[in-house]
């Protein structure tokens, strides 16, 4: 006797309409293209602080607490917590991995195209191409561009290779590479200290793209935000947008590190005192 087919859990009419016509690629790159430089820069800034630095530390922390828990003879909670750990780095090495993505920016037909992701190297070529379109001498400002572009290019930085290499072989990819390709142990481990010292040397430079910016009279005028005005409702309250100055890393990646630590411990203690 057959079994019935495997099902979903949603009816067919869940399903959203996907036959709608998608943005082009020369449309997305013409709109990317558009998006004011300081604008780029915080959307950059954003995604290594609130995403990468807070996914990295989670993970690790959640690993390291997951491996001192006493579950009790417990095997299915155990699996439970090892799954979701796995998961967390796989998450993890991918937020790292996205820091450093050249995917976009690939070229076509030996065309050059404009990154279009929130990566270090596509904030730079968008600067870079900022700064000799300015009329004054910026040669200064693209040297330092040029050192830091080197700084997080995995060619010159085993770190940033591994990640990218756990990335394609293991976290986003289900890859039967790592079968054959032992190097650095990838083809049974992960090591989180080889990912945290690549996430280390992106943010080190994100801290002297930071500096570069402050020094750079054209690229401070070239990023600075405009000039708000309030909104005001039908009672005529009137009121202001608040912003965060992204470009303060020294402040926010320990800031996020330690927190997530924190919110890992409170999570272990909850669940310890919930079970006891």
């Amino acid at each position: 006797m057959r079994l019935p087919n495997f099902q979903s859990e949603f009816a067919p009419h869940e399903v959203p309409d996907l036959t709608q016509a998608r943005v082009s690629n020369t449309e997305l790159d013409a709109e990317v293209a558009k998006v004011p430089e300081d604008e780029r820069i915080e959307i950059s800034q954003q995604n290594l602080i609130r995403k990468v630095v807070k996914d990295f530390y989670f993970a690790k922390y959640f690993f390291l607490r997951t491996n001192t828990v006493d579950y009790e003879g417990d095997g299915q909670l155990q699996r439970t917590f090892v799954y979701l750990s796995h998961q967390m780095l796989k998450q993890a090495v991918i937020s790292v991995a996205t820091t450093i993505d050249l995917t976009s920016g690939r070229p076509v037909d030996g065309k050059k195209r404009p990154g279009r992701t929130a990566s270090m190297p596509h904030l730079l070529e968008r600067i870079k191409k900022t700064l000799e379109d300015l009329d004054a001498d910026a040669s200064a400002e693209l040297e330092l561009v040029e050192h830091i572009r080197k700084s997080v290019d995995p060619k010159d930085h085993l770190t940033l290779k591994y990640v990218q290499y756990m990335r394609n072989k293991w976290a986003g990819h289900a890859s039967m590479d790592r079968r054959f390709d032992t190097w650095m142990q990838a083809n049974d481990s992960l090591s989180i200290a080889a990912v945290e010292a690549a996430l280390v040397r992106v943010v080190n430079a994100y801290e002297d793209f930071s500096d570069l910016v402050e020094m750079s009279d054209s690229l401070t005028e070239k990023t600075k935000k405009p000039e708000q005005t309030p909104t005001i409702d039908a009672d005529g309250h009137s009121s202001w947008k608040m912003t965060v100055d992204w470009s303060n890393i020294r402040t926010f990646a320990p800031l996020l590190r330690e927190s997530s630590q924190k919110e890992v411990d409170l999570f272990f203690e909850t669940l310890s005192a919930s079970v006891n």
